[in-house]
């Protein structure tokens, strides 16, 4: 099944967009095609976004969401 995600009201981007994510014509979607957690979104940067995932598919539920945040890079520890 083809989920389209967009985050504030755009699609996602080469910068922003998790491991699984694909795109077609500009438009960042998800293959869905067995129940596990799908990565979607990768923000450089701390901060609120709205997260759209557009379907068009009866049927379909979304029984679970994790957000996670962390530094992708981090400081070297200085030695005293």
């Amino acid at each position: 099944m083809k989920i389209f995600v967009l985050q504030d009201d755009e699609f996602l981007t080469e910068k922003n967009c998790g491991d699984d994510i694909l795109f077609e014509d500009g438009k960042s979607y998800v293959l869905v095609y067995e129940p596990r957690y799908y990565e979607l979104v990768e923000n450089s940067n701390f901060g609120e976004h709205i997260l759209k995932l557009c379907v068009n598919s009866e049927g379909f539920a979304i029984y679970e969401f994790s957000v996670s945040a962390c530094r992708a890079r981090r400081e070297p520890v200085k030695e005293i």
